[in-house]
C-alpha cells in the first residue's frame, strides 16, 4: 500500500481506535469539562475528569485490554497513550478479551434494551447461554462488586439470543450493583414493564415455557 494512502487511511481513523475509553462505574461529582459526568460515557482523547474528594470513577481502557479505579482528589485525561492520571488508583486489573469485546459494545448495547418490546422469548435454551452464564459466574468472582463488566458480557450475549428474561435478570443484577446509577435503574424498570410474553425463538432454540397459572 502507498504510503501516502496509508497515511490519508490513518488520519480517517476515528479517535475511539485510538483509545476507547468506557466509563463503567462513578461515584460522586465527577465532571468532564465542567459538566456531570455518568457511567457508561465514552472517553476520547483530549477529555479530560476531574474528581473531586469523596469521588471515584472506573474507567476501561479497551484499546489495552485493562482498567482501573480512581478516587478523588483527581484528575484524569485522555490521550492516544491512553489515561494519564494525577491521583490515587486503587484498582488495576487487565480485561480478558471477551469483556472487552462486550464493552466496545457496550453503549450501543445499553440502547438496544431502551428498544426492547415485549415481542421478545421469554427464555431461551441453547449451549452458548449455558456457556455464558457459567463464564460469567467464574469472572464474577475476580471483580470488584460495583464493577459490572462481567454483566455486561453476559448481556452482550443474551441480547445477540434475544433471551428476555435472561436479559431482565442481568439488568436487575446491574442496576443492584450501581443502585445511584439512574440508567439502569431506568432500563431494568423497562425490561419489567414487557411482562414478556411467549412467542417464538430463534431457529432451532428450544422454548422453556411457562405453566399457565388458574385464577
Amino acid at each position: 500500500m502507498p504510503l501516502r494512502l496509508l497515511t490519508v487511511l490513518i488520519l480517517c481513523l476515528p479517535a475511539w481506535n485510538l483509545a476507547a475509553v468506557l466509563v463503567t462505574a462513578v461515584e460522586g461529582d465527577a465532571r468532564r469539562e465542567g459538566q456531570p459526568l455518568a457511567a457508561f460515557a465514552t472517553l476520547e482523547p483530549g477529555a479530560a475528569v476531574q474528581l473531586p474528594a469523596g469521588a471515584s470513577i472506573r474507567l476501561a481502557d479497551t484499546e489495552r485490554a485493562r482498567q482501573g479505579r480512581w478516587e478523588g482528589p483527581a484528575t484524569l485525561r485522555i490521550d492516544a497513550g491512553g489515561i494519564r492520571a494525577e491521583g490515587r488508583q486503587t484498582e488495576r486489573s487487565a480485561l480478558p478479551g471477551a469483556i472487552r469485546a462486550a464493552l466496545l459494545r457496550a453503549p450501543a448495547n445499553l440502547a438496544k434494551v431502551a428498544e426492547l418490546d415485549d415481542d421478545l422469548p421469554s427464555r431461551l435454551i441453547s449451549a452458548r447461554l449455558t456457556q455464558a452464564r457459567q463464564q460469567y459466574q467464574r469472572w464474577r468472582t475476580q471483580f470488584a462488586a460495583d464493577d459490572v463488566a462481567p454483566e455486561l458480557y453476559l448481556l452482550d450475549v443474551q441480547l445477540a439470543a434475544r433471551d428476555g428474561l435472561g436479559i431482565q435478570a442481568t439488568l436487575a443484577e446491574m442496576a443492584r450493583r450501581q443502585p445511584r446509577n439512574t440508567q439502569l435503574a431506568r432500563l431494568s424498570a423497562h425490561m419489567v414493564s414487557l411482562n414478556l410474553a411467549m412467542s417464538p425463538g430463534d431457529p432451532g432454540a428450544q422454548l422453556e415455557v411457562k405453566p399457565l397459572l388458574t385464577p
